[in-house]
C-alpha cells in the first residue's frame, strides 16, 4: 500500500528560514468569523515539528474566515522531504503532509 502525501506548495525551504505558510480547514478550535477579518487574530500554543524536529513558531494567526497563518523557523536538519505536523489544543495537521528542506 502506498500512502498519499500532500506536499506544501511554492518551494523549498532552507535551514533558519521564516517561510510563511497559510494553512486553511483548520481543524482547531480557537478564533473563529464568518465576516471578513480586518486585522489578524493571534493564536497562542501552536507547535510545528518537521521530521519531529521542533520549528520554533514566530506567530500564529487567523488571516481570513477558516484561514491561519503560522511563521516559524526551519530548524538546521539535512535536505529532504520530512513529515510537517502543526499543532495546537490538542489537535493536529495530517499526518500525510511533507515539507521540502533544500540548500
Amino acid at each position: 500500500n502506498t500512502i498519499a502525501k500532500s506536499r506544501i506548495p511554492a518551494m523549498v525551504s532552507t535551514p533558519q528560514e521564516t517561510p510563511t505558510r497559510a494553512i486553511g480547514n483548520s481543524p482547531w478550535t480557537g478564533p473563529t468569523t464568518s465576516g471578513p477579518v480586518t486585522s489578524p487574530i493571534p493564536i497562542t500554543g501552536v507547535t510545528v515539528t518537521i521530521g519531529g524536529v521542533d520549528a520554533p513558531v514566530l506567530a500564529a494567526a487567523l488571516v481570513a474566515p477558516g484561514q491561519f497563518q503560522v511563521n516559524f523557523t526551519v530548524p538546521q536538519i539535512a535536505d529532504g522531504e520530512y513529515p510537517i505536523t502543526v499543532s495546537t489544543s490538542g489537535k493536529s495537521s495530517p499526518s500525510n503532509v511533507v515539507f521540502e528542506v533544500g540548500h
